[in-house]
């Protein structure tokens, strides 16, 4: 009869373990065989090393002698009988900050890798010293698969700061600019109450929103319609104007999506790291928002400063900040059509969106309108759909659809009405189904006009001091650092101090954070971006003149 209960067996080369029907150690040289893996490992600076089921740490002392300083060695057992098994041998738990132990958390080790620094570490390895490995493979596998996935992510959206952070920082300032010029028209909202409980439709702009439009017509006075940006012309020309506009986009392509309809009055829900022109050339009234893509000393200053600014999540995709947004603003139901993540080749937005058009436009003989050259710019997967059939997407849609997912996966209130594109969140349904969308004589909340908080004066006054001081301690900063390399003032202390409080103009830095922030070469790259940012500064202050000229 095989034991129940895990079984310590003395070799007299130390102790195996004997463990449904197996050992899980070698049942002669235990400390030996484990002591030969370990001196056979090749390990690469900068690794998160996975152990599973230490059980009596055998190796481990072996392994952080050997170790590089910059690695960490997360142990994890997740079988319960076996996780205190060491204690009767006498064996301790190493003793070694780089090294830690747990028992069936994975939260618990998530933290200790970013208490680590995820920034130190490049990659996962997993090490298996014991058999106990094989008791919960799976399992193992599914939490190597989350390290793997903490730390992809951590660099993903660190290769996404380095790009785009200072784009986004100078959207920030010209966008606070134009908004101290358009007071009368911002609206204060906090997400709820917006719309009742009245259903909503988000409009993405992929392909299943042609197939879609018809079905939106037929009900389109029982629904609020938030759209995408890049969906709005492809809605107007079919007879369908939007209750509301999301933008997020940093990047003057943007402003293609606003042709024809830059004197509109619709409502726009914008984040301030969106392209400036957007938010200066709209003549709607204005929902701003931010999205915390950073945590640097600029964004903890406007969340103090702007107590009723909304704070969104880094979402990343404006489809899926739309969804966010129309799941706040009423407590009905939210279908959405258009979030496709994925494309046929040749086709990636819905007919009548602005890159469709163009690519109508440049249609040639030579240059059909077929032409796939183009999406071969970004490596393509092949993923299976909602229906169940193969289709094409990329890396980063396909991380848009999983982020949907994880957001929004439970929701209950969301309806997905396309007919095609990758399974992210929401019920299916083929058709805008009455019982769903229930009563569409609920009126909305109350008029935009009532809602309009014309604070003009005092806001103004807000946003262009907030400029100000962000000016004045650059200039602060940059006379200190001038000195400090010129050797006539300061100490390393306070320049570091000084470095601290104004980090959103080095945190995009590619060697952030640095070895020496008083290194000369360093303060050199500091100068030069200080020197960016205020003459952003400048010019966004000097658009508050000008349009209070006009005025």
């Amino acid at each position: 009869m095989i034991p129940q209960n895990p079984l310590l067996v003395d070799t007299g080369r130390g102790f195996s373990v004997f463990y449904q029907g197996r050992y899980l150690y070698n049942k002669k040289t235990p400390v030996d065989s484990a002591e030969r893996k370990v001196r056979h490992l090749t390990i690469l600076p900068k690794t998160v090393l996975f152990l599973p089921s230490p059980l009596l740490f055998y190796g481990i002392e072996t392994l952080l002698q050997s170790l590089p300083e910059d690695c960490l060695v997360l142990a994890f057992e997740t079988e319960g009988q076996l996780c205190k098994l060491y204690e009767k041998t006498g064996i301790t738990i190493p003793d070694d900050n780089r090294f830690h132990y747990l028992i069936n958390d994975i939260p618990g080790a998530l933290q200790k890798l970013r208490k680590a620094g995820i920034h130190n570490f490049r990659r996962v390895s997993i090490i298996t010293l014991t058999g106990g490995y094989l008791l919960n493979k799976d399992g193992y596998r599914r939490i190597l698969k989350v390290l793997e996935a903490a730390v992809k992510e951590f660099w993903q959206n660190r290769m996404t700061e380095i790009h785009l952070s200072p784009l986004w920082i100078r959207n920030i300032f010209l966008n606070l600019a134009s908004l101290a010029e358009h007071q009368n028209r911002i609206i204060k909202w906090d997400f709820a109450g917006i719309e009742n409980s009245r259903p909503v439709l988000v409009a993405g702009a992929g392909e299943s929103l042609e197939e879609s439009i018809p079905r939106i017509k037929r009900h389109q006075n029982g629904l609020v319609i938030v759209a995408v940006d890049t969906a709005v012309s492809a809605l107007i020309h079919s007879g369908i104007t939007p209750d509301y506009i999301v933008a997020v986009d940093a990047q003057v392509y943007n402003l293609f999506d606003f042709i024809g309809i830059k004197k509109s009055s619709i409502p726009l829900f914008f984040d301030l790291t969106c392209y400036p022109s957007i938010v200066r050339n709209f003549k709607g009234p204005l929902y701003p928002f931010l999205s915390v893509f950073s945590d640097n000393t600029l964004i903890s200053r406007i969340r103090n400063r702007f107590e009723n600014l909304t704070i969104l999540p880094p979402l990343g995709s404006v489809g899926i900040t739309a969804v966010y947004i129309a799941l706040m603003m009423s407590d009905g139901p939210v279908i959405h059509t258009g979030l496709d993540f994925s494309y046929l080749l040749g086709k990636s937005h819905a007919r009548g969106t602005p890159f469709h058009s163009s690519i109508l436009f440049d249609t040639t003989r030579l240059l059909p309108v077929e032409n796939i050259g183009g999406f071969f710019n970004r490596p393509f997967i092949k993923v299976e759909d909602k229906t169940g059939k193969e289709r094409v997407t990329n890396t980063i849609l396909y991380s848009y659809a999983k982020l949907m997912n994880e957001y929004f996966g439970k929701e209950k209130r969301l309806y997905d009405l396309g007919t095609v594109g990758l399974r992210s969140a929401g019920k299916i349904m083929s058709e805008i189904d009455e019982a769903v969308i229930g009563d569409s004589s609920i009126p909305a909340a109350e008029k935009e006009s009532e809602r309009i908080r014309a604070l003009s004066e005092t806001g103004r006054l807000k946003n262009i001091s907030f400029l100000e001081e962000e000016l004045k301690k650059i200039k602060d900063l940059h006379s200190e650092l001038y000195h400090f390399l010129t050797g006539e003032t300061s100490t390393s202390n306070v320049v570091k101090e000084l470095l601290t409080s104004m980090d959103y103009l080095f945190k995009h830095f590619p060697d952030f954070p640095p070895k020496d922030e008083a290194a000369p070469d360093y303060i050199k790259r500091v100068l030069l971006s200080a020197e960016y940012f205020s003459g952003i500064l400048s010019k966004s202050l000097s658009i508050t003149l000008e349009d209070r000229k006009k005025s």
